[in-house]
């Protein structure tokens, strides 16, 4: 059976037969200078200006691929590294603000793009990029906050749980 992690204020019901739920509590107790290992699924993205609009969300890794010429040159192992290049410093440069340094680059595993239909015109679309690495708390209340909130967009669509556990 599929197997899912939920943050959530309430606590799941369990139906027999059809889902079973077990709950823990939250309450991480975290130090400045704690290191934690860490996975990730977010949707890297930032705003792009346009003249006479609010900003547009751009993927980060999709801008990166962008830089390279239609054909070979997008499949090539350059496009594939600027790709994870732009992958991790989406992430590198907003981990202070949520409250942790990153003390070496993490892994950037699968990017995927996702295209939900809807009933009546285009589909929802966002991509998502699986991490992995070690991180160093700099601020343990602002990590606990950001845990519990979450991290980037699409979190309705699954990404933005950051899942950590001593190494």
């Amino acid at each position: 059976l599929p197997l899912f992690y939920v943050l959530s204020d309430r606590e799941p019901v369990a139906i027999p037969g059809l889902l079973e739920a077990q709950c823990k509590p939250f309450s991480p107790s975290l130090d400045v200078g704690d290191r934690l290992v860490f996975r990730l699924r977010a949707n890297p993205t930032v705003a792009k200006s346009v003249a006479g609009k609010r900003g547009q969300r751009a993927d980060v890794l999709m801008a990166a691929k962008y830089h390279f010429e239609v054909g070979e040159a997008r499949t090539s192992q350059a496009c594939t590294e600027a790709m994870d290049e732009a992958a991790r410093r989406w992430l590198s440069e907003r981990a202070e603000s949520w409250g942790f340094r990153l003390p070496v680059g993490p892994e950037v595993g699968t990017y995927r793009q996702h295209a939900l239909p809807k009933d009546k015109g285009r589909p929802i679309r966002f991509s998502s990029v699986d991490y992995e690495g070690l991180l160093e708390v700099a601020d343990p209340g602002r990590l606990i906050e950001t845990l519990a909130r979450g991290i980037g967009r699409a979190k309705a669509f699954g990404c933005g749980l950051m899942l950590i556990r001593r190494p």
